[in-house]
């Protein structure tokens, strides 16, 4: 009968183990928790960072996109301005050209013309008063022929008169070939001014052709700088705006797998919520039981004591001591079970709350990568409207 308060003892003192075990374990989860808590806590600041930084960045995108839009534009309409500044002063020019080409013609044709009937009254002058000479001077002869003709037939033959009178004739022949000769060398000068005046306004001619010519050249090179200039134009800005489309592509992407993080984040802070509050009921309840352990020792020394002094003083009643010492062995049992099965559950929630972080070091990953293409796009963004004219 001996054995009985040994062993109780011995319970008692597994009991109290386990107890201690269990509070320990309890305090272990409690600071599991605060620790919890508190990653929760740097997480949703750090959640609360990213999405401050995210709109900065957006807003810092869509200023530097404006930006490069303002200056694109305002590119464009300084070159667009100085082509038409550059051609209002070529056509000024080539209007400018063209009348001085018309003013140096006309004045030319002008002086050429003037010169050349100078020149040719001139000619004709002296021409005229030679012809004239000449003219009187025939008459004279002939006048003198004829009057030595009649004194001739009316006198008698003098040879000194026929040798006059060949002289006279020789004379007159001479005076003609000189006419013949003037009168020719007039109409060849005449034809050689013309054939000038002709070789003049052909070469002005020429000269309207080739700055025609030239100036359709520089017009049609102008069209041509200004087509390429204009499909550069249109280039740069369908590629603007095709890597626009595909940096806003990407920057929706971003969001929705920021805001898909976001929830899953919060899906899985309610998760841990959920089960932190479970384990702390089922600590709670651990706590219980093992309250309940520790009065049951305390009522199974009280019962051996009861034990002892009834052994002492005669009035043992052995078959009450047994049934309840039966029942206590049971409910002992039982809350040896739940013990096993609560530990056994705290061993899955932690095995749980690992999984779970590890989960949470990978989303951590992953937002730390999507923050650093976000990064590298700006910078590429910014790099391409730096080299874009």
């Amino acid at each position: 009968m001996y054995f009985e308060p040994r062993r109780a003892e011995q319970f008692q003192y597994q009991v109290q183990t386990k107890v201690n075990l269990a509070n320990d374990e309890i305090s272990r989860l409690m600071g599991d928790l605060a620790i919890l808590k508190g990653q929760i806590c740097e997480y949703q600041d750090k959640l609360n960072k990213a999405n401050y930084k995210m709109a900065q960045s957006l807003c810092m995108f869509d200023g530097k996109d404006k930006l490069t839009q303002v200056s694109i534009k305002t590119q464009i309409a300084k070159l667009q301005k100085a082509h038409n500044i550059r051609l209002q002063e070529i056509q000024t020019r080539h209007n400018q050209e063209v009348r001085n080409l018309h003013a140096d013609f006309e004045e030319t044709m002008k002086l050429i013309q003037k010169k050349s009937a100078d020149n040719l009254n001139q000619q004709n002058l002296e021409y005229d008063q030679m012809v004239k000479r000449e003219k009187e001077l025939l008459r004279n002869l002939q006048y003198e022929f004829n009057l030595s003709q009649n004194s001739y037939k009316s006198q008698k033959f003098d040879p000194e008169m026929a040798q006059n009178h060949d002289r006279e004739m020789k004379r007159m022949k001479q005076l003609e070939k000189t006419i013949a000769k003037r009168t020719q060398e007039r109409l060849d000068t005449m034809l050689e001014g013309k054939a000038r005046l002709a070789e003049c306004v052909d070469a002005l001619d020429e000269m309207e052709r080739n700055h025609e010519n030239e100036m359709m050249g520089y017009k049609m090179k102008l069209e041509a700088l200004e087509n390429r200039y204009k499909e550069k134009i249109n280039r740069e800005t369908d590629r603007h705006k095709s890597m626009m489309s595909a940096l806003t592509r990407k920057v929706a992407n971003y969001e929705n797998k920021i805001n898909s993080m976001q929830k899953t984040l919060h899906k899985i802070e309610k998760h841990h919520k959920k089960q932190i509050d479970h384990a702390i009921k089922e600590g709670e309840s651990f706590h219980y039981l093992a309250e309940n352990a520790k009065s049951f020792a305390n009522s199974v020394s009280y019962h051996d004591d009861q034990y002892s002094f009834s052994k002492d003083s005669g009035h043992f009643n052995n078959h009450s001591f047994y049934s309840r010492s039966t029942r206590n062995n049971s409910n002992v049992d039982e809350l040896l079970n739940r013990l096993n099965q609560l530990r056994e559950n705290l061993e899955t929630k932690e095995n749980e709350l690992m999984t779970e972080r590890t989960e949470n070091e990978s989303l951590k990953r992953e937002i730390a990568r999507l923050k650093h293409e976000e990064k590298m796009s700006s910078r590429r963004k910014a790099w391409i409207s730096q080299s874009s004219p």
